[in-house]
């Protein structure tokens, strides 16, 4: 029987850094007011409690704090306890401003909770982890494994693996497909030939066991794996991820089927509503906004050029859906019609289309030289407000890739297709790196697709704040 892992398997780091944090407060509460104890009934100090629970659950999940916590090393688990402690102490910073205690709640007390609690923890992970190490590795509890590859793939696939299963299971054997090998081998134990190997582990000690084999090799030795199995041996059969295109790939069942799915990039449940949540709170603070903006700019819009203040367009969404976005109108209401004769005129490399001096923006005059009300709602990004009602139909995010109109999307070649396998955003990686600078469309395809696959909520927040900052500054907006 095999015991899949925890749902959280990181579990009892997140518990022992919790207890290692309020003890670092409580410690630091002490050498302020000479007490332990910083509970009092209706204190900011009870409720910074609570809160240190709440931000390193926060700090684990949202900036994957514990992920490859087993196999980092001491100098990149300092770099995670630093940024763990510092999230901690920058949320209670926040709180204490935004409830405005932080009159009441002394300075030292958070400095010195800051300042114990980097070496505590740092000492703590990484005690933890070799007592975790030696008790995955030695004794009854130990978890044995072997493995099965050839040798043409053996040397770099069982290394990674390696890495992978460190402090999980011990490797003490291999078997190769293509050759019988006795004595040792690359530093295993060899398992003799391949086909023998269910005699051989008949009587041994082994809990499981991982096959690297390509999917002509594995058919050969069906046979030899199916035999194993009944043994009652976990088989793992690793994945074949050498292809040229680098999907992610799960094992999942809907209803009675069960389904290998490839996909770009898998994300968990969690990450999907906590940027869902984030895409909610952010579109009902930018429609406050809008709301102040539309009685502010809407006079000069429609005295400029008498018609719509919102301009709605139909644009492509994730997986090819046709949504209407929406934007304060910037251009004259003619402005689709003359894109054609002005096509000449394009200063982008590709499927998409960018002019500096554009006659259709709304009192830029015949040469498109003159920077009107159209000119300053786009270059201060104010005509991309309304889009905050597509966020929260759920057609946009606040973060994602930049949604093509319909002439672009038909015009897309296979490889382009994959930037539009998320939702796309008002924000992107794209807008922050050059925007106007970058003239390539294939540059702007490279950059939502290193987006897509080191997509996390992380790097989505890092992204809202280089945009804000763009903003400000009115950086790469024409």
């Amino acid at each position: 029987m095999y015991e899949k892992p925890n749902l959280y398997k990181h579990w009892d780091f997140t518990l022992l850094d919790i207890i290692i944090l309020e003890m670092s407060y409580f410690v630091a509460y002490y050498l302020r007011h000479g007490r332990m104890v910083p509970v009092v009934p209706s204190s900011s100090y009870t409720v910074v409690v609570l809160l240190i629970i709440l931000l390193s659950l926060l700090s684990g999940m949202m900036f994957h704090n514990y992920q490859e916590i087993l196999h980092r090393g001491y100098l990149k688990e300092f770099s995670a306890v630093l940024q763990h402690s510092t999230i901690v102490a920058a949320g209670l910073i926040l709180y204490l401003f935004v409830v405005k205690d932080a009159g009441d709640f002394s300075r030292l007390v958070l400095g010195y909770f800051y300042l114990i609690s980097i070496p505590v923890l740092y000492v703590e992970r990484c005690l933890y982890k070799k007592f975790l190490h030696k008790k995955n590795t030695s004794g009854y509890s130990r978890r044995n494994a072997v493995i099965i590859t050839c040798s043409e793939i053996a040397e770099d696939r069982i290394d990674q693996l390696k890495k992978d299963i460190y402090g999980i299971v011990q490797v003490t054997g291999i078997a190769l497909t293509d050759q019988s090998i006795t004595g040792t081998w690359n530093g295993y134990r060899g398992l003799g030939d391949v086909s023998r190997l269910p005699d051989e582990l008949r009587n041994c000690w082994v809990d499981e066991v991982f096959v690297l084999l390509t999917d002509q090799e594995a058919q050969r030795v069906r046979g030899v794996l199916n035999e194993i199995a009944t043994m009652g041996i976990t088989l793992h059969v690793v994945l074949n991820t050498e292809d040229s295109f680098q999907a992610a790939k799960v094992i999942e069942k809907m209803g009675d089927t069960l389904l290998l799915t490839e996909s770009i990039r898998t994300i968990t449940f969690r990450q999907a509503t906590v940027k869902r949540l984030f895409d909610i709170i952010g579109a009902l603070i930018g429609l406050v906004i809008t709301g102040i903006l539309t009685v502010i700019v809407g006079p000069f819009i429609y005295m400029t050029d008498p018609g719509p203040i919102f301009y709605k367009q139909k644009r492509i969404g994730r997986n090819g859906r046709v949504f209407k976005m929406y934007k304060f109108r910037s251009m004259y209401q003619d402005a689709d019609a003359r894109k054609a004769e002005l096509m000449r005129k394009n200063e982008m490399s590709g499927l998409m289309f960018k002019m500096k001096e554009d006659p259709r923006i709304l009192g830029s005059g015949e040469d498109g030289t003159r920077h009107g009300i159209g000119w300053f709602i786009r270059t201060t990004s104010i005509d991309e407000f309304p889009q905050f009602l597509n966020v929260l139909l759920g057609q946009l995010s606040l973060v994602g890739t930049r949604p093509p109109t319909v002439d672009e999307w038909k015009q897309y070649e296979s490889h382009h297709r994959a930037r539009m396998a998320v939702k796309p955003g008002i924000t992107g990686l794209w807008q922050v790196s050059g925007r106007n600078q970058i003239t390539d469309f294939e540059e702007v395809v490279k950059l939502d697709m290193k987006y897509i696959n080191n997509f996390s909520i992380a790097e989505d927040l890092r992204i809202i704040l280089r945009t804000i900052k763009v903003v400000v500054r009115r950086e790469g907006a024409e």
